[in-house]
């Protein structure tokens, strides 16, 4: 699956998008150690994938998971 089609996703991004791929369940804290960044940019990261329409939320932030969004 290739991130870049739509808008501009960084390196960082795609990694978070591939990590999410493997394990929807992922929480915001191991996307943290797997990519190399703070807690607070994966944050950063995921809501910017969110405005872009490439990620989404599916139930509540502690129960839930992620979906990517494939636009093709």
């Amino acid at each position: 699956m290739t991130f870049t089609r739509t808008k501009k996703v960084t390196e960082n991004q795609k990694k978070i998008l591939d990590n999410i791929k493997e394990n929807p369940n992922i929480t915001t804290q191991e996307l943290s150690k797997k990519v190399g960044i703070s807690d607070r940019k994966i944050k950063d990261n995921i809501k910017k994938l969110k405005e872009n329409n490439l990620l989404k939320r599916i139930g509540s932030p502690r129960g839930g998971y992620w979906e990517i969004i494939d636009k093709q």
